[in-house]
């Protein structure tokens, strides 16, 4: 009978445990692989779940003092439209940090980046009408204000966190939580009577989207969209020029530090294009806010190298669109980015744009090297 006192390591039964868990392991491994490798057959591919997280960490990744850093913020719009790497290959080489966030006013962070004094770089702002001219829409709150916040209380733990999530889930498309390998999946997928089928959208870990409207009921998406946009109501008079005195506050501090901020009206199509010329007339909302808060502005109707793009359900771009669309839309900014350079004059108190300086001189310089293949798009 064998002591109390005795090792329980004494009791357990001998064998090659090393090659037993190995080979449990490299079994687990292969099973994963293999379930990994079935649901990419099927077409699905790695997507990262967008949160505050996510966007505190793209926040953080801005560079501080930098004249040539460049910031996209705005909604959908133009975290569908734009390919940050395209887009960099054409304005310089400098890869835009992706800040937008889908349904929300991008004002809070337009402010946070104007109050930061270390950000003197170019700022990007999706101007869409149902964020910035709509009835009742509270520019200064949202999930915007929430993730701002958010930013400012990340610990350095929860941002590492975050970032190893944000890794994996941009690898693995087991991480998808339509095709994770658990229990409640399972019963899903049994409820169901079928597999899951791919999403077409897919969040990227630099929090661009992309969009494959292939993959969808486009029909249904079609109309509900002209159902949200008929539903929308034009602000009056005074609620814009409240607005508009409160960005051109914002940029006026950028424009202190160097930075600067170019206001840009994404392409949209068909019957969603109508109804939004008819809600907010070009003249009464777009003109009068570049006119209110003086910055430099891009319509995609004036361009035809932007115009000529369709988006499948009137209001967003293919993925299939974008890396094109962002080589044209960066030719095109370098020369606004020029041209106000040349026309503008230094401040009274001797500040002045240097940031759209920088942006000229090193896109020149990054134009030069590229080989004349036609692979630029050409205003």
């Amino acid at each position: 009978m064998p002591s109390s006192t005795s090792s329980s390591n004494d009791r357990l039964p001998a064998g090659p445990w090393g090659r037993t868990w190995l080979a449990a392991v490299g079994l687990a491994v292969v099973v994963l692989a293999a379930y990994e490798g079935y649901f990419r057959h099927a077409g699905f591919a790695p997507s990262v779940t967008d949160d505050g997280g996510l966007w505190a960490l793209a926040r953080s990744r801005v560079p501080p003092h930098d004249p040539t850093a460049v910031v996209l913020v705005g909604a959908s719009r133009i975290q569908l439209g734009l390919d940050l790497e395209s887009f960099a290959a054409a304005f310089g080489g400098r890869t835009p940090v992706q800040l937008a966030i889908d349904g929300s006013s991008c004002v809070p962070a337009l402010d946070d980046l104007s109050r930061d004094p270390s950000f003197c770089g170019l700022v990007i702002v999706d101007v869409t009408p149902m964020w910035f001219f709509e009835d009742g829409a509270d520019l200064e709150a949202g999930v915007q204000a929430e993730y701002v916040q958010q930013y400012r209380r990340q610990t350095a733990a929860a941002a590492i966190e975050r970032g190893l999530r944000a890794a994996a889930q941009g690898a693995l498309v087991l991480r998808l939580p339509d095709v994770a390998p658990t229990l409640r999946s399972l019963k899903r997928w049994c409820r169901a009577g079928a597999l899951p089928r791919p999403g077409y959208l897919r969040m990227r870990p630099d929090r661009s989207k992309q969009a494959d409207y292939t993959r969808c009921d486009l029909p249904q998406h079609i109309a509900s969209r002209i159902e949200r946009e008929r539903r929308m109501r034009p602000a009056g008079p005074d609620t814009l020029a409240r607005a508009a005195d409160s960005i051109r506050e914002m940029i006026a501090r950028l424009r202190s530090r160097g930075g600067d901020v170019v206001l840009l009206t994404m392409p949209v199509s068909g019957e969603v294009r109508e109804i939004e010329l008819g809600h907010f007339p070009r003249h009464e909302f777009w003109d009068a806010l570049l006119a209110q808060t003086g910055a430099v502005g891009i319509h995609f109707a004036d361009y035809p190298d932007l115009s000529r793009f369709a988006c499948p359900e009137g209001s967003h771009l293919d993925q299939n669109d974008a890396p094109e669309f962002s080589r044209a839309l960066a030719t095109i900014l370098r020369e606004q980015l020029d041209s106000h350079l040349s026309a503008c004059t230094p401040a009274d108190d001797g500040t002045r744009t240097a940031g759209a300086e920088s942006y000229a001189q090193t896109g020149d310089m990054q134009a030069a090297a590229l080989p004349d293949d036609g692979a630029r798009a050409r205003p």
